[in-house]
């Protein structure tokens, strides 16, 4: 009977936790590394977010809900703001990219799953891949940021980044 009220009792456990919530504007405190190798205009912590294929945000703007999660950003290839939308039930969303409507080797791929407390998104684009897993404690914000893409041309650039942000 104990043993059956343990099993019973450790997922329970674990759906009471809940999701973490990563709402807010989140400013960038720390990138390791600084720059991102073979991302054309990678930042190392400077005033402006730079550019490039997953180039990193010095600010992101977080908006969640029980069945999504937009994140807004100057990234992704050309110091504008973009707003991507996520899914939080593994399922793509296919959206059109707002400098090339319509063109199909243009759109964005999103989706994004629960792994626990850990939230994975996808982003994907062409040959360029970016998949972020997101931890919230404490009022940080960590991102572990795997890239695979180019950045124009023949660059490829690939390798882990991890991000710290702070409200």
């Amino acid at each position: 009977m104990l043993a059956v009220a343990l099993v019973l009792a450790i997922p329970a456990a674990g759906w009471a936790q809940g999701k973490a919530d990563f709402s807010g504007t989140w400013k960038l405190s720390k990138a390791e590394p600084a720059g991102y190798k073979g991302a054309r205009g990678s930042i190392t912590l400077g005033p402006s977010p730079g550019a490039g294929w997953g180039a990193t945000s010095a600010t992101l703007t977080i908006r969640q809900t029980g069945t999504e999660i937009t994140v807004e950003s100057a990234s992704f290839g050309d110091n504008e703001r973009r707003t991507f939308v996520y899914t939080l039930d593994d399922k793509e969303k296919v959206t059109d990219d707002p400098k090339h409507p319509g063109l199909a080797g243009w759109k964005w791929m999103t989706k994004g799953r629960w792994e626990g407390a850990t939230l994975v998104l996808f982003t994907y684009q062409g040959w360029n891949q970016v998949r972020d897993k997101l931890t919230v404690s404490g009022g940080q914000l960590t991102i572990s940021r795997e890239i695979d893409g180019q950045t124009g041309g023949s660059t490829s650039v690939t390798g882990p980044q991890t991000l710290i942000y702070t409200k």
